[in-house]
């Protein structure tokens, strides 16, 4: 979250014009904040309510960025 704002414009290359952007972190707070930079920004964004966690505790698919079984810690 800490280099956010100097990476926002990475963001901004590569989401769509007429797309939502979903954010999520571990538990829901820091996504939160970040959510709420970029709906102030004009962008359409979504905090993932409960986050990560509360996505495993679901029963959803958690997977590492090689596409294999992952974990929340």
């Amino acid at each position: 979250m800490s280099e956010f704002v100097a990476r926002y414009g990475e963001l901004t290359e590569a989401a769509p014009q007429d797309g939502r952007v979903n954010v999520i972190c571990r538990s829901g707070g820091r996504s939160a904040q970040v959510t709420m930079y970029l709906v102030q920004q004009g962008i359409d964004a979504v905090n993932v309510a409960g986050g990560m966690e509360a996505w495993a505790v679901s029963g959803r698919p958690v997977v590492d960025d090689q596409g294999q079984p992952g974990a929340v810690v």
